[in-house]
């Protein structure tokens, strides 16, 4: 067990730089393959918890899935495919892009329009459900909405001071909504005890089944991070 618990940073550290060293020798890599990676070390904890199976071990597990989420974050949001520049760019009024889309605007496809609105209302949620988990004072709407704006709004601003994008008010808007209308769902059907108790328990597999799983998790990130460096 020990052995578990001190291998799994060093394994998630290591797939981290191996993510930035990748993007760094090819940037030209769909994105899905760099969040692969994240995915690796999420499954890599989550496992680590069902085969340790201690109160614990789950609550550090949803810490470290924080950590995670905030690479995921500042990987997508200011660094992939993102230079600094002098260009900064506000958009302060409502539905520009839709706009553009309805006008014709060939940078603008359906695309592009579903993509930009859904990425932006998925964004925070795993932020949302993680925060409710972690601690009940979160499961709150208007303490939610305070973290939520708070979290895009440093986002954008970022992106818009610094040229790695672009400050625009529909990504607050949808940014906010999604993490808003998980946490309204999550409360009035009552989900977050199942939600939780998926997180905190090792669904009474045997200790040699998880442990099974968790090589097998290891012997995937040795495999994929093999492959994304030489094809």
């Amino acid at each position: 067990m020990k052995i578990i618990k001190y291998l799994t940073p060093i394994i998630s550290i290591l797939i981290i730089i191996n993510l930035f060293i990748l993007y760094y020798i090819k940037p030209y890599r769909p994105i899905g393959v760099f969040l692969f990676f994240i995915l690796l070390i999420t499954t890599l904890t989550f496992f680590k918890g069902i085969f340790c199976n201690k109160k614990k071990t789950y609550q550090n597990n949803l810490n470290i899935y924080l950590l995670i989420y905030s690479i995921l974050i500042i990987f997508v949001t200011l660094i992939y495919h993102r230079n600094l520049n002098n260009s900064f760019t506000f958009h302060i009024i409502p539905g520009h892009v839709i706009t553009k889309f309805l006008s014709n605007d060939p940078k603008v496809t359906l695309f592009t329009l579903i993509y930009n609105y859904l990425g932006n209302l998925i964004l925070l949620i795993p932020l949302t459900i993680l925060l409710a988990l972690k601690n009940k004072k979160y499961a709150n709407l208007k303490k939610m909405f305070i973290i939520l704006l708070f979290t895009t709004l440093v986002i954008e601003l970022i992106q818009g001071f610094t040229g790695l994008g672009e400050f625009d008010i529909d990504d607050i808007i949808f940014n906010v909504l999604g993490g808003m209308l998980t946490l309204f769902f999550i409360l009035k059907y009552k989900l977050l005890p199942k939600i939780r108790k998926f997180f905190n328990t090792n669904f009474q597999l045997r200790k040699e089944t998880t442990a099974l799983l968790y090589i097998f998790n290891i012997i995937i990130i040795i495999i994929y991070n093999y492959l994304t460096f030489t094809i």
